[in-house]
């Protein structure tokens, strides 16, 4: 049996650029996550259990800072998860920090698993700790 013996060739960047290419990849995904938990913390900042959403229909204009689409968002996260929806804000941000400074970044899809349990732990102390 004839075998074919394919030349190898060479990449299309060299080693330096591409990871020069997935440094940068990954501090784009960074700012994007710490944008995402800014606006994350607007919405939940603006948020006016009197605005239009699923759960309350009005003719009224939406106050939220994100629109009628901040309002929507909002309203069912602190139903469902009180004032540990905040926590989906810190985890945004903190892990967005965490590709920008490129600490931990290779560890990020292991701990995802850990990010409704943080969020879940923090409602239930929101809603036990007397102020």
């Amino acid at each position: 049996m004839a075998s074919y013996q394919a030349r190898q060739r060479d990449p299309l960047l060299d080693q330096n650029i591409q990871a020069a290419l997935e440094r940068r990849g990954k501090e784009l995904l960074g700012v994007v996550l710490l944008g995402l938990g800014v606006l994350t913390a607007m919405m939940l900042l603006s948020y006016s259990p009197d605005d239009p959403s699923w759960l309350a229909a009005t003719d009224e204009p939406a106050r939220n800072l994100l629109g009628r689409f901040g309002a929507a968002l909002a309203s069912p996260l602190f139903v469902i998860a009180g004032q540990g929806a905040w926590m989906i804000a810190v985890i945004f941000a903190a892990w967005g920090a965490r590709f920008v400074t490129h600490r931990g970044e290779e560890r990020a899809l292991s701990r995802v698993i850990f990010a409704p349990i943080a969020v879940a732990l923090m409602s239930v102390y929101a809603s036990t700790h007397v102020a």
